[in-house]
């Protein structure tokens, strides 16, 4: 009769032994069968070492490995700062109109298929054996225990009967390792090359991110310069007018952008300043008051006051006499690659 063999048993302790890890001190230990509970000893034969059952006991070798799975990578979780998986994912542009179209930048932005790796211990801190969660049991489930809110996800052991079609489209993450034999279970699961592992309802797409200046005019009237991520949501932001710039280095024309931005200002919001007013020029306000009619002709009485370019803003809102003149047209720098107006 064949005598089956095995790489794995437990201990007293019921923590998994590796044949590898016997001599000849620890060799006659109490060692217990993964499947059946039975006792097990350890043999050293002349081409290798291996475990068998001390009597004429026979296990279902499915049974076997589908508990050796769980056992393994239940410990290797437990065990290790580190839990990492990774698999094919789709870095791309998410955004429904880029800034950067039609731009030098855009090459960055082309979609990639990339190998994305992920730490489970960063978010993940209990590994349950045979645990429900919405109408399912997981051969392992590993879980947030201060964060609920986090869903859970699914490692099934995939020996002879792969992950049900209900359980896949749930939408659970699922990790699904088939294991033929023993040595599987020592196969990473971030090996790219491991084709026994398949993800279900991972997030693949990867957003792809660039940085860019930016110029805005707050609802104070401030300028705020900065720079940004371009997934930034722009709803949620304290702006009247806002301009995306075409580099994240240090923004030269800021003079060109604050003109530029007060005559959308001006022309959209009706907000005032001095340099678009038909009395100004060249930091002066001239005012011509009517004061007799002469033969048809009518006399005016001129009043020319300078402007301190400092409070443009405030004195054009407290001026009772400022029109705006029609004939004003200040074009935008050549750097704006996109403007926002609130």
């Amino acid at each position: 009769m064949a005598i089956n063999k095995y790489k794995f048993v437990k201990d007293s302790n019921g923590e998994l032994i590796d044949i590898d890890n016997i001599t000849q001190d620890n060799k006659k230990n109490d060692y217990y069968c993964i499947e059946c509970g039975d006792t097990m000893i350890a043999a050293f034969g002349q081409k290798r070492k291996y475990f068998r059952h001390k009597g004429e006991v026979t296990c279902n070798k499915e049974r076997y490995l589908h508990k050796l799975g769980k056992m393994f990578f239940k410990k290797i979780f437990e065990t290790n700062k580190e839990f990492l998986i990774n698999y094919i994912a789709e870095k791309k542009c998410i955004k429904s109109e880029c800034f950067f179209n039609n731009t030098q930048r855009n090459k960055n932005c082309k979609t990639l298929q990339v190998i994305k790796t992920i730490n489970l211990k960063n978010e993940y801190d209990v590994c349950e054996e045979e645990s429900g969660y919405n109408g399912f049991i997981a051969d392992l489930k590993l879980s947030n225990s201060q964060r609920p809110d986090i869903e859970p996800i699914f490692i099934e052991i995939y020996v002879t009967h792969s992950c049900e079609p209900e359980k896949i489209n749930s939408g659970i993450k699922i990790i699904e390792i088939k294991i033929e034999k023993e040595e599987d279970v020592l196969k990473p699961l971030n090996d790219y090359y491991n084709q026994k592992v398949t993800f279900y309802n991972f997030n693949r797409i990867i957003p792809i991110e660039q940085l860019f200046s930016y110029y805005a005019i707050t609802n104070e009237l401030k300028y705020k310069i900065g720079e940004q991520s371009c997934l930034a949501n722009e709803d949620n932001e304290d702006y009247l007018v806002k301009f995306i710039l075409n580099h994240t280095r240090y923004i030269e024309n800021q003079g060109n952008l604050a003109n530029y931005s007060l005559y959308l200002l001006a022309e959209h919001k009706n907000i005032k300043y001095c340099p678009f007013c038909y009395r100004y020029t060249h930091n002066m306000c001239v005012l011509k008051v009517p004061i007799q009619k002469l033969n048809r002709i009518i006399i005016h009485r001129i009043h020319i006051k300078k402007i301190n370019g400092s409070n443009y803003l405030q004195i054009a809102a407290q001026c009772k006499t400022y029109i705006y003149d029609n004939r004003v047209k200040v074009y935008p720098p050549l750097n704006i690659l996109k403007t926002f107006i609130k």
